[in-house]
């Protein structure tokens, strides 16, 4: 086993000028951002786990679960989930190229930071403070107020191949993904290992590794929430960042479902 696969999730022990992060965000980050995963794409995990996790409140639910039974693509005004753009683009790949499928698709095809983004400091945070063999992914995707994320897991495939997401390949071929939690929108995430889908566990801290293989989902935001998250290969160093009164961990021979 890759020696982080085994953590859901930790706290890192690392700071940044949340200030300096949110503004590089609003002014390069967001303007570049795209609308992404339509809100109505993923609705059955939120039917079935929603009257637990009460990611919506239950009549605010029940209000979007009529008007999307009824066919409509559109809640609160809103047709998508988050706005998403990835800072690195991968070799032969087009410069929009984004999101989970993309890193899956591209693990082993080399990457770069694209032009417009190499001299943001969030950027410079990233290369230089995190203990990494190489950086494959900086996925940055924010939510507007009044906004969420419904129930997913970030396994979405439509190759013909294996999936390397599903039972936490992505992490057992030896990747990590650190999310940096510039603003959290007034909300954690929200999520759960596979055998306690009932209860979920929250993760708020500034910056924390994820495995985000597992369920997850974002309540509704207050303000708008931004969220860099940095798909790596570790070095030992990432060891020694680990909060470990914090780490969930994931038992040996534990029953992955998908």
């Amino acid at each position: 086993m890759h020696p982080y696969a085994n953590i859901a999730h930790a706290s890192l022990k690392l700071s940044y000028n949340k200030e300096l992060f949110v503004r590089e965000y609003d002014e390069h980050i967001f303007p570049a951002s795209k609308p992404f995963i339509s809100i109505t794409d993923q609705w059955y995990n939120m039917q079935r786990l929603n009257p637990l996790w009460h990611v919506l409140p239950d009549d605010r639910f029940k209000y979007y679960n009529d008007l999307i039974a009824s066919g409509a693509t559109e809640v609160n005004g809103i047709t998508h989930q988050w706005d998403m753009v990835n800072l690195m683009q991968a070799q032969g790949d087009s410069p929009d190229g984004g999101g989970v499928y993309w890193r899956h698709r591209n693990l082993a095809n080399p990457k770069r930071i694209k032009p417009q983004f190499k001299d943001l400091e969030i950027v410079q945070w990233i290369q230089d403070t995190l203990p990494a063999e190489a950086i494959t992914g900086i996925h940055c995707v924010s939510i507007e107020p009044e906004g969420f994320a419904t129930v997913h897991r970030d396994g979405y495939w439509a190759g013909s191949g294996p999936n390397p997401a599903s039972h936490n390949g992505y992490y057992n071929q030896g990747y990590v993904v650190v999310n940096i939690n510039v603003s959290s929108g007034g909300v954690p995430l929200l999520w759960c290992m596979d055998h306690e889908q009932e209860t979920p566990r929250a993760a708020d801290s500034d910056c924390y590794l994820v495995s985000d293989y597992f369920l997850h989902a974002v309540p509704l935001t207050a303000s708008r929430r931004r969220q860099i998250r940095v798909s790596m290969i570790p070095t030992a160093g990432l060891r020694e960042l680990i909060d470990e009164s914090t780490a969930v961990v994931i038992p040996d021979g534990y029953k992955f479902t998908f």
